[in-house]
Formats: structure tokens, sequence, C-alpha cells
């Protein structure tokens, strides 16, 4: 069961990573958000994990981000993740306002009694405050665990972040 789901989350992911290749989205997002303008942000996520959260723009579409802080579920430890993000862009959008819906996929550790590693996907949606440096996110994360023991878990978290 956990082989076909991670076959089919690697699978997901492959695609939208080849999505990136193709779709030339809206004009360098940048000239309207600040935000999105310096490449480097750092903030709070809330959740699960409660963390100090980074992310680092690579161009207008693809950013990597980080966290380290507490996880709950389980058993209460230190946890942290890395994962590579594709955004869209036109998917949500009013006259005033556009949200980014993002997609990726990365590793996630956790420091309980026994040693967790495993894959984390992750989904969610990003609102970059137009004329300031701040932005907003909600996201999601199924993660699937290899070490010590195959499993699966959830991460859910709401934060923001000042770039720079």
């Amino acid at each position: 069961m956990l082989n076909t789901i991670f076959v089919r989350l690697i699978g997901r992911m492959s695609l939208l990573i080849c999505l990136n290749f193709v779709n030339n989205s809206s004009a360098d997002a940048s000239e309207n958000y600040p935000s999105m303008s310096e490449p480097l942000g750092v903030g709070i996520l809330l959740g699960e994990p409660t963390a100090l959260s980074g992310k680092y723009w690579m161009d207008y579409q693809t950013a990597v981000d980080a966290a380290i802080g507490w996880g709950f579920i389980r058993e209460t430890a230190v946890q942290a993740h890395v994962s590579y993000l594709y955004h869209f862009f036109d998917l949500l959008k009013s006259d005033d306002d556009e949200f980014l819906v993002y997609v990726g996929g990365g590793a996630r550790v956790k420091f309980e009694s026994r040693f967790r590693f495993g894959i984390r996907g992750v989904g969610g949606i990003e609102y970059p405050l137009p004329t300031t440096a701040l932005s907003f996110f909600l996201e999601v994360s199924p993660i699937v665990d290899f070490i010590p023991t195959p499993g699966m878990s959830f991460n859910l978290g709401l934060g923001g972040r000042i770039f720079f």
C-alpha cells in the first residue's frame, strides 16, 4: 500500500516539475509584489510543526522553503523539513489581489525517541501583500516516513514571512 502511494506521489511530482518547462505564466510577479522581489523571507509557521520558517525564491515560479521547530504529533520533538516549491499564478485571482497556489516536495526529519525520516509533499496557498514585503500562507503536507518504520502522517500550518 505504501509503495503504491509513494509511486503515485513521485509520478505527480514529476508531472508538476515537467509543467515548469511548458508553463509560461504571467509576467514577472515581483513587479506587483515587493515580497517576491527580494529572494529571502523568514518568519514563523504555526500548527504542526510550530517552527521558524524560511523561503528562498530561485526565480519567479520556483522556491525552496525550510523550517525547524517543534512537532506535537506522536511525540513532542524537534522537526525539520526542506521542500522545493513550484508556484502557479492566475489560478486564484481577483481584480485587486492574487493568491499563489504552490505544490512541491522534499524531506522531513523528526528527532523523537526513535529518529524519523521521510518524504514530504506540500500544497498550499500564499498571499503576498501588495506594496509590502510581507507574505502569508496556508499549507498541508502529507508525509511518508521510511525510517524507523513505514508510516504516514500530515502536517498543517499557517504562517507569515517578511522578505529582504
